[in-house]
């Protein structure tokens, strides 16, 4: 063999040498798959068991879930995290044509006391997926356990005209921190307040749910609120509707309860975040304002203001509707 052909011989196998190389050291940092992003390579998850599942999906209705849990191994096979499998479910029609509900589902990983976040499926309305996505992947790339809980859930303040935007928001981040809770055995601290009490402030005792009042579709329960002595200081009443959003193109529900006096007077409102499923965001600002314009006045006198209600009409709408339910309620 030629000198010349000896040399560019060996300089071919070197160069191959090199090449495998450099792809035997790079290949294990490519991921291809949604799960090999969550810890930036390429792992393995443990079979799905029956010791997997942790909780069963629901056949129907809204829901925020754990579904199942896995050991995510390396590519030498050590163990280096876990993996949730989480799952929410809107309880709105996100197309009505094929009948068709939102839905996200992301994978959870947890790692060295460190939070990541991926997205299986996510879908939402298509105007607001791009916040979605920023959310996610912002705020869970890599944050320490403990810090989750108070993750805002709203990163922009413009954000806050997407209504739906921070509404998904609060969903991730209430399911992404029960499986925090649940990974670490984190307890919630025992909370035994009456969550009236701040409708009536020192002046309550306790209350108690009226077994003899008939629930209607919207007016549900009541609850007689009384003082330390046992004196009649008010009732509230937990009210229930459900109806379009703003778009038009979703519906949800909403759920409050309004404080009245004996007499009928409006003294306050609750509207717990967990019970307030319809338009979020600034949408649910205006609407809180709207309970808030009607605190004092009696019952009776409830009439809805279109001048009021005319930027959120399909919320608006719905405390309308529960409102003149309570007034046909109390004024029998």
């Amino acid at each position: 063999m030629k000198k010349e052909n000896l040399f560019l011989l060996v300089n071919t196998i070197i160069l191959l040498g090199i090449s495998l190389l450099i792809v035997l050291v790079i290949t294990p940092s490519v991921t291809r798959e949604t799960k090999d992003k969550l810890f930036g390579q390429t792992i393995t998850l443990s079979a799905l068991d029956e010791e997997s599942f942790i909780t069963e999906i629901p056949e129907q209705g809204n829901y925020r879930i754990i579904r199942s849990v896995q050991t995510a191994y390396d590519r030498s096979g050590q163990a280096i995290g876990k993996v949730y499998t989480v799952m929410i479910k809107n309880d709105f029609i996100f197309d009505y044509e094929t009948d068709t509900y939102g839905y996200i589902e992301l994978l959870v990983g947890i790692r060295d006391e460190k939070v990541y976040v991926e997205i299986v499926h996510l879908r939402q309305t298509k105007a607001y997926l791009p916040d979605i996505q920023a959310y996610i992947y912002t705020a869970f790339d890599g944050v320490h356990y403990l810090d989750v809980e108070h993750i805002p859930e709203v990163l922009d303040s413009a954000d806050l005209e997407a209504g739906a935007t921070s509404q998904s928001n609060h969903a991730i981040k209430d399911v992404v921190w029960r499986t925090v809770k649940l990974h670490f055995e984190i307890e919630d601290p025992i909370d035994d307040t009456d969550p009236f009490e701040e409708l009536f402030l020192e002046d309550f005792g306790y209350s108690a749910l009226d077994e003899d009042f008939v629930p209607t579709a919207i007016v549900l329960a009541k609850y007689d609120i009384y003082d330390e002595e046992e004196g009649l200081l008010g009732h509230v009443y937990q009210l229930y509707k459900f109806g379009t959003y703003n778009d038009a193109g979703s519906s949800g529900s909403i759920t409050i309860y309004v404080a009245l006096d004996p007499d009928g007077i409006i003294l306050g409102y609750l509207s717990p975040t967990d019970e307030y499923n319809h338009t979020g965001g600034a949408y649910r600002g205006r609407v809180l304002i709207y309970l808030g314009s009607i605190i004092g006045n009696h019952i009776s006198d409830y009439d809805d203001d279109a001048d009021i209600r005319a930027d959120a009409t399909y919320s608006i709408q719905l405390i309308d509707d529960m409102l003149n339910a309570l007034k046909g309620v109390f004024m029998g």
